[in-house]
C-alpha cells in the first residue's frame, strides 16, 4: 500500500474550500458520477450547427462522373500510392502516384493490372498480378 499515491492535506484542503464538504471517497464517487452524468447529458443536447459530428448523407457521399479519388493499394500491405478514376460508381481506371517522398511506392508499375481494371470485377486469377512487389 505504500507505493500507492496518497491524497496530500494540500488537495484535501482545496476540494473542502471549493465544494464546502468534507473530502472523504464517498464524496469523491457523488462528484465523480456527477461529473460524468453532466458529460453524458451534455452530448444529448448538442447542438451541431457547423455539421462537424453528423455524417455526410448519401447525396454528399455521391461522385461526380470521372472523378479522381485518391487511395492506397492494401493488396501487400505496402500502401503504395494510388489514383482511381470513378465512373457510374466502378472503377474504370487506376494509376499510381509517383511521390518519391513516400517510402510505401516500390514502383509506379502497375500497367499490366490497370489496363485490365475489368479484373477488379470478373477475373478472380487477375489479383495476383495487381502488386508491382509480387505479394500479393
Amino acid at each position: 500500500m505504500s507505493d500507492k499515491r496518497q491524497i496530500t492535506e494540500d488537495e484535501k484542503s482545496l476540494f473542502e474550500d471549493i465544494t464546502g464538504k468534507e473530502f472523504s471517497r464517498r464524496s469523491f464517487v457523488k462528484w465523480a458520477s456527477a461529473l460524468a452524468g453532466a458529460a453524458i447529458a451534455s452530448g444529448l443536447f448538442w447542438d451541431d450547427k457547423l455539421g462537424l459530428f453528423r455524417e455526410a448523407s448519401a447525396q454528399d457521399k455521391s461522385l461526380k462522373d470521372g472523378e479522381w479519388i485518391y487511395s492506397n493499394c492494401n493488396m501487400c500491405g505496402g500502401q503504395s500510392g494510388i489514383k482511381v478514376k470513378v465512373v457510374n460508381g466502378r472503377a474504370v481506371k487506376i494509376e499510381g502516384i509517383a511521390n518519391p517522398n513516400n517510402i510505401a511506392n516500390i514502383s509506379t508499375n502497375y500497367e499490366k493490372a490497370l489496363k485490365e481494371v475489368s479484373a477488379l470485377y470478373n477475373d478472380k486469377d487477375a489479383a495476383g498480378r495487381l502488386c508491382p512487389k509480387g505479394n500479393a
